[in-house]
Order: C-alpha cells, then sequence, then structure tokens
C-alpha cells in the first residue's frame, strides 16, 4: 500500500504549535501502516494559498497514485489548512483520480459538515463529487462534522464515490450516536462507546481501509 500524509508547517496566530500535534499524528498514522517517514509532506502555511495548493499537488504527483491520502489540518465546512477550498478542488480531485478508489481522510475539524443533508455542499462532500467527475468514481473520503482531536474524533461521515460519475448527495456517519427503536424513539447506539474508546487506538489509523461494515464487525467483537 502506498500512503501519503500531509500536514502544516507552522502554527496558526491563536494556537501557536498546534502544528506539533498534525505532524505528530501523521507520522503515527504512517508508522502505523508501515510507510517511510519521507511520505509525510509538511505544508509552509505561512505561503498563500495557492502556493500551498501547488505543494500539495507537486507532493502528490511525484508519490505516484496513492491509495490513501491523509491531511492532518484545521479545517471548517468551507475549506481546509492547507490551501484549498470548496471552489478550488479540480487540480486536487484530477490527481487523486489517477486511482479510482482511492481515499482521502481529512483529520480536520468540520470538514465533513455542510449545509444541506449529510454534510452535501460541504468541504468532503465537494472533494468527493470532484473526484468522481475526474473520473474516481469508486473513491471514498472521511471527514469529522465537529470540533475535536482530529485524530480521534468519533463524529466521522464517509463520502463514497460509488460508482457514480457525479458523486452524491452527503455521506453517512460511519456509527452513529444513537438508533430509533420500534416506535421511532431515538436510543442510544451500544456501540458507541465501543467506538469512543476504540479510537483512542489504532482504529484512528485504520479508518481509511475499512468499510463501515468492517467497522461496526470489529466493534461487536470489542462488546462480547
Amino acid at each position: 500500500m502506498n500512503i501519503i500524509a500531509f500536514a502544516p508547517k507552522v502554527g496558526t496566530a491563536k494556537k501557536k504549535y498546534d502544528y506539533r500535534s498534525f505532524q505528530g499524528w501523521a507520522r503515527k498514522f504512517l508508522k502505523y501502516h508501515d510507510q517511510p517517514s519521507e511520505n509525510l509532506v509538511i505544508i509552509d502555511n505561512t505561503k498563500r494559498p495557492r502556493a500551498m495548493r501547488a505543494q500539495v499537488i507537486r507532493a502528490l504527483k511525484a508519490a505516484g497514485e496513492p491509495d490513501v491520502v491523509a491531511l492532518f489540518c484545521h479545517g471548517t465546512p468551507r475549506k481546509i489548512q492547507l490551501g484549498f477550498n470548496r471552489y478550488t478542488l479540480k487540480s486536487l480531485a484530477e490527481v487523486l483520480a489517477w486511482r479510482c478508489d482511492v481515499r482521502v481522510v481529512l483529520y480536520a475539524c468540520l470538514a465533513g459538515k455542510g449545509p444541506g443533508p449529510g454534510g452535501d455542499r460541504g468541504f468532503a462532500d465537494e472533494i468527493r463529487d470532484a473526484i468522481c467527475r475526474a473520473g474516481g468514481r469508486y473513491c471514498r473520503v472521511i471527514a469529522h462534522t465537529t470540533k475535536g482531536r482530529a485524530d480521534k474524533n468519533p463524529f466521522c461521515r464517509s463520502f463514497d464515490g460509488e460508482g457514480s460519475s457525479t458523486g452524491g448527495t452527503g455521506g453517512y456517519y460511519l456509527v452513529n450516536r444513537t438508533l430509533l427503536d420500534e416506535r421511532g424513539r431515538k436510543v442510544r447506539n451500544p456501540l458507541w462507546p465501543v467506538w469512543v474508546k476504540a479510537l483512542a487506538g489504532d482504529m484512528r489509523w485504520e479508518l481509511p481501509c475499512l468499510s463501515r461494515e468492517e467497522i461496526h464487525e470489529k466493534l461487536q467483537g470489542g462488546t462480547r
């Protein structure tokens, strides 16, 4: 498996040392997957967004069609810290679509949130749609919908290509916090606390390689 990870070079004005967390998580992610340390690309986030985007594109082209692309950085429903927003995704999507089943993991707050159902029209949704339009019809983009530690936030949505040439409408939670009982009332999902605990361990790094069904099977094994 060929995996590449990205992280910012420096912190923000409010959090001067947050880059250490992003870089540290990226290194742990690569180590877990037995990837060389040089597969971590540090993006100079003191540069303008256009320059950051160019650095990401160059690194991806040099990586040789990676199976998994992980971005560790700040995010919002409209953009991520490393230079891309919902309207500047075409060049990124064209590179990622070299693999029709590429996996993109956004270890970034709020990137999985959007104004429409299931995060539709948010950053993660838009990148999935852009990759599908570029030919990566079986891609998958995983992103968080809330603020929180980017490495183990349990509020994770998956946005799947599912063979579409245009994308889709939003995504779905890998594990739902609540379920509906036979009367339509919300009840706690028994897998939720198991999921939260698993994400404190290696599950957070396994995410891009597992389907929702595989995740649930692993979690159900942890409840026995």
